[in-house]
Parts: C-alpha cells; sequence; structure tokens
C-alpha cells in the first residue's frame, strides 16, 4: 500500500512538473509575440519620424521620395500592428521609438545636406536589415496566428524599402 501511495505521489509530481513546463513553454512563446509588438511598433515609429525628417531636411529628390514612402508604408503597417493589438486585446502600442533610434534621430537633426542625406540612407540600409531579421524570426517562430501573418505580409515591403535604400546609397554616398 506504501508503494502504492509513493508510486501515486511520484506520477503526480512527473505531471505536475510536465504541466509547468508546458505552461512555461507557451509563455516564453506568448513573451516573443508580444517582445516583437513591441519592436515592431517601435521601428514603425521611427521610421515615421525619420521620414518626416527626410522630407524636410533632404536635399536629394530621392531621399526626400524614399521618406515620404517610409511614412506612407510604416503608417499603414503601424495602423495595421494596432489593429491586431486591439483585436486581441493587448496592451497598448509604444508611442515612441527605442532609446537607440532616438539616438539616431538626434544625431540626424544637427546635419544638413548631402551630410543628412548619407546618414539618412546608411540608418535606412542598417533599420530595414533589423527589422527583416526581426520579421523573418516572428514569420517562423511566432505563436499568435495574427501576429504571425502580419510578420509574413510586410516581410516583402521591408525588402523591397531595403533594395531601394540600396539603390538610393550608390547616389548620395559620392
Amino acid at each position: 500500500m506504501k508503494r502504492g501511495i509513493v508510486f501515486s505521489a511520484v506520477c503526480l509530481a512527473v505531471i505536475l512538473l510536465a504541466w509547468t513546463d508546458l505552461d512555461l513553454a507557451a509563455s516564453r512563446q506568448e513573451q516573443g509575440d508580444k517582445q516583437f509588438i513591441m519592436k515592431a511598433a517601435q521601428s514603425n515609429i521611427a521610421e515615421i519620424a525619420a521620414g518626416k525628417m527626410a522630407l524636410s531636411k533632404a536635399t536629394s529628390a530621392d531621399v526626400k521620395k524614399f521618406g515620404q514612402m517610409m511614412v506612407d508604408d510604416h503608417t499603414r503597417a503601424l495602423k495595421e500592428l494596432d489593429s491586431i493589438v486591439r483585436a486581441n486585446k493587448g496592451p497598448a502600442l509604444p508611442a515612441e521609438p527605442d532609446p537607440a533610434h532616438k539616438q539616431a534621430a538626434k544625431e540626424m537633426e544637427a546635419l544638413s545636406g548631402k551630410s543628412f542625406d548619407a546618414a539618412y540612407i546608411s540608418s535606412q540600409l542598417k533599420d530595414h536589415k533589423e527589422a527583416i531579421a526581426l520579421f523573418e524570426k516572428e514569420s517562423s517562430t511566432g505563436t499568435d496566428a495574427a501576429v504571425k501573418s502580419y510578420a509574413i505580409k510586410t516581410l516583402p515591403h521591408l525588402r523591397m524599402h531595403l533594395e531601394h535604400a540600396q539603390s538610393i546609397a550608390s547616389t548620395v554616398s559620392k
């Protein structure tokens, strides 16, 4: 009888540990989606602000055009992300970019002319490479279907932005 009780207790402990591990794994996956949402929102906000800055400070017509595209496309992407979050009753999106993007904006604000154009396009190359990596990761490991779908849908636009920035970089860095 004692063996039966001990065996039952051990089985119960194993089941509880397995259940706890499943809860922790689900929680980690959910956290990954939440982190993606926050980073994607901050990235969109930064792109919108930088695009607006390019509209007022750039000297190159191509850079200004690219800035307008960033404002338009990233405003649309941010609104779509906000709709997904609201539909899932998720936390409010951040209202401003992350500290690194704030610092980059501050540094670009001090530039003008061709120096601004080159710095802006350089930052766009860096930011879009990072965004593509972020969205690719969510596309393959995300667990929330709506968020994962958003990442998959947005990736081609980010890749197109990177290609466009690369083509402009060759003209403004000369």
